[in-house]
């Protein structure tokens, strides 16, 4: 789990983006593997529960970066939504 992300949110995230925060402290971590071995670990209901509360707001991160333009604060989100579709992949191959 990522340690060095601050407790809150940064201060120009929307509210459904702050939101999550939670989430993204949880999820968001840059290194590709270290986040796969993050999801790997995961329980079935855990990775769930990120796919169903992160896939909805998957365009909404996009404007967020976009609008930041993948400013450093703002990375950890998009860290999120690759954790988001990524445990999507990993539902469907222990389906």
């Amino acid at each position: 789990m990522p340690t060095l992300l601050p407790d809150e949110p940064p201060a120009d995230a929307p509210p459904a983006l702050a939101a999550i925060w939670p989430l993204v402290r949880r999820w968001a971590e840059g290194d590709d593997a270290v986040r796969f071995a993050l999801v790997e670990a995961a329980g079935v209901a855990e990775l769930q529960s990120l796919v169903d509360v992160g896939r909805p707001l998957l365009p909404a991160i996009n404007e967020y970066l976009d609008a930041t333009g993948d400013a450093e604060h703002a990375v950890p989100y998009g860290d999120l939504a690759q954790a988001i579709l990524e445990a999507e992949t990993e539902l469907r191959r222990r389906s």
